[in-house]
């Protein structure tokens, strides 16, 4: 466009629809709106005033009281810097009133940008805190429901082993964790489910499941103790609850906190059917490593099932070439050094003469069992 020419629109009773659209022409004494078929208007620069309008005030209008029902107006702010305009008398305070408003604005919007950044870094940052909180206010009964009805979906992957023999053993194990755990809202349920994969988890509400593929790669009793214990853990500090809502994102769990705990339960039970597949952090891992630890040493069991079994689990993750295989358990549960140390360490804090029971649990029948059971229930498959 040339210099003193501005695409623009005027407003006008006698232009069909009120409006018409056309070129703005400032230069000598006129500010002209020129439509393709004529019928403009000249507004004498002299005594011109403009002020700002529109969406986010991003239109200037002109008019001139010499010309009564004319309102000229373009979107392009280069007509502020037009030479003529800049230097005419009595305009010039409008456009400085107008250059003032267009800073004022961009101070406001850039204010807002930065408060909406804190404000999106302060969710941020106290997350776990939001988190924490919108859990807490799940009824503990309504969590037991909600594993309740996520283990129904789980059962649906693999044939729960429901054998008396293998039951009966496997009861001597758990029983001292559920004696240790005492009194809590959330009642142990362990199964066992038929499923090659070495793999084991918590469900809210004290549902556990493993799998009879972990059973094979265990080689004690008190191995297998010590993971039900960990898994127990997770159900006692609700690590699978505080970890699907961490997964729903700050400002929806915000949102759904402010409303109600049902709606909160809902939103996670959506999700709860990836929970197996869920890793949980560091941080809650050492917690559930921890107390597992003191609910088998109250219980009278050996903890240090959790550091061979880790050890194990370690092994079997390296490949000959030094790389690392992902196994299934390990990518919920890693067996980091850091794990095996810090078992090391609090088993270096027992007692001296620290005694522990013995379980009274023949492990070789009771794998021997479960290989019957998991044969019989694949030919009945077949």
């Amino acid at each position: 466009m040339p210099d003193g020419l501005y695409n623009g629109w005027a407003f006008h009773d006698h232009f069909e629809g009120g409006r018409k659209p056309g070129r703005i022409e400032v230069g000598g004494r006129f500010l002209a709106f020129l439509p393709e078929d004529g019928g403009g208007v000249e507004l004498p620069i002299d005594g011109i005033q403009v002020r700002r309008g529109g969406a986010a005030g991003r239109i200037l209008f002109f008019t001139h009281e010499s010309a009564e029902g004319w309102e000229v107006y373009t979107s392009d702010h280069a007509i502020l810097n037009d030479p003529t305009l800049k230097h005419a008398y009595g305009i010039t305070r409008a456009l400085r009133s107008i250059r003032r408003a267009k800073a004022i604005i961009r101070l406001a919007i850039l204010f807002l940008l930065i408060t909406l950044s804190a404000a999106v870094v302060s969710l941020w940052f106290f997350r776990s805190a939001i988190v924490n909180q919108a859990v807490d206010r799940i009824p503990p009964a309504l969590e037991v429901k909600l594993g309740k009805a996520l283990y129904a979906h789980y059962a649906k992957t693999g044939a729960e082993i429901d054998d008396e023999e293998l039951t009966c053993q496997f009861q001597r194990i758990a029983a001292p964790v559920i004696q240790a755990v005492g009194d809590s809202p959330y009642p142990l349920e362990f199964h066992i489910l038929q499923n090659a994969e070495v793999n084991m988890f918590a469900l809210p509400g004290g549902q556990v499941v493993v799998f009879s593929g972990f059973f094979e790669r265990a080689d004690s009793a008190e191995e297998v103790a010590f993971v039900l214990a960990h898994e127990a853990a997770h159900v006692s500090h609700r690590h699978g609850l505080r970890t699907l809502a961490s997964r729903v994102g700050v400002v929806a769990l915000t949102r759904v906190f402010l409303s109600d705990s049902r709606a909160l339960l809902a939103v996670l039970a959506e999700r709860g059917a990836n929970l197996a597949s869920l890793k949980y952090s560091r941080d809650f891992e050492r917690e559930a490593d921890e107390t597992a630890f003191a609910t088998l040493t109250e219980a009278g069991v050996d903890p240090r099932g959790g550091i061979t079994l880790f050890r194990k689990f370690r092994e079997d993750s390296r490949l000959p070439d030094g790389s690392e295989r992902v196994l299934a358990l390990l990518q919920t549960h890693p067996a980091t050094e850091e794990r095996i140390e810090r078992l090391e360490e609090l088993v270096r804090s027992l007692p001296p003469k620290a005694h522990f029971k013995n379980l009274e649990v023949d492990y070789k029948k009771l794998k021997e069992r479960l290989d019957h059971c998991v044969g019989v229930g694949t030919k009945e498959k077949e």
